[in-house]
């Protein structure tokens, strides 16, 4: 029994380098090029599987893979610092947390801490303190151990879809609230449903924010661009096995990034026809 469950182990590391190779070959690039940004949502039990929720073990899983694994788990400064420099080391991951559900603190915070990672949360200021939403006390504490503090609008509207002085209210206030509310400076932004554009990455910039989180991977508008910065949504169907091995590795990523600029380009091929 002992033997054949060494084998199947050695059988499965067989397959995941196999598929690293053949991946990295036929996409044409390789891991270590991105730094991959975690998304999470909910971290709460139950038997449904949803694309917004973890269950708190499959949580403690993926964590535990990342501290078995030697991953480095970093902030968003350094995350920013490496897109300017065009360099990002290799095993380095970013965990974030959107919308500020309670059961960040209640269930993902323990387990964040168990393994000695911090994360970023970013959190949308009207939904504070509502029911199934953190305090702000709560919100307080977790940076008072070391997680850092974004905005999420005030809202949480899709601000392509709300004209451009209504995403200043959502964009700037969500700011000043916050700032307010903690007594400490909000540097990064999150768009709602990563829907933005130009006219919106500007007016976050303008706004004094730092950077920048989107959701769905696609064509960057620079290798540098610090407000339109990518990030992986993983959800309960991840759990601890090949599919976070993709994500984490930088795979999950570049493959999307591949199959999003020739979308783009056979659009572009046909629009010149």
């Amino acid at each position: 029994m002992k033997l054949r469950r060494l084998f199947a182990r050695f059988v499965a590391a067989i397959v995941l380098v196999a598929v690293s190779v053949f991946a990295s070959v036929l996409l044409g690039v390789f891991p270590g090029k991105t730094i991959p940004v975690l998304m999470y949502h909910h971290v709460v039990a139950g038997d449904k599987l949803e694309a917004m929720k973890v269950t708190p073990e499959n949580f403690q899983l993926q964590m535990n893979y990342l501290k078995q694994h030697h991953y480095r788990v970093i902030g968003p400064d350094e995350v920013v610092a490496a897109k300017k420099n065009h360099r990002s080391p290799y095993k380095n991951v970013m965990i974030t947390l959107d919308d500020g559900f309670e059961d960040n603190y209640t269930s993902a915070l323990p387990i964040l801490e168990s393994c000695g990672f911090k994360a970023m949360f970013f959190i949308v200021a009207d939904w504070v303190g509502k029911p199934g939403f953190m305090s702000w006390d709560q919100i307080l504490e977790l940076e008072r151990r070391g997680h850092i503090i974004g905005s999420h609008t005030v809202t949480h509207p899709m601000l392509t879809e709300i004209g451009l002085q209504k995403a200043k209210h959502e964009i700037y206030n969500s700011k000043q609230w916050i700032e307010t509310a903690l007594g400490i400076p909000v540097h990064f932004f999150c768009y709602p449903t990563g829907r933005f554009n130009e006219s919106l990455e500007e007016m976050v910039r303008q706004a004094g924010y730092d950077a920048a989180f989107v959701t769905a991977p696609g064509r960057a508008h620079s290798n540098s661009d610090v407000f339109a910065l990518k990030r992986i949504r993983v959800s309960d169907s991840s759990d601890a096995g090949w599919k976070f091995w993709w994500r984490v590795a930088g795979y999950y990523l570049l493959a999307r990034e591949h199959k999003a600029n020739r979308m783009q380009d056979a659009l572009g091929c046909r629009a010149n026809q």
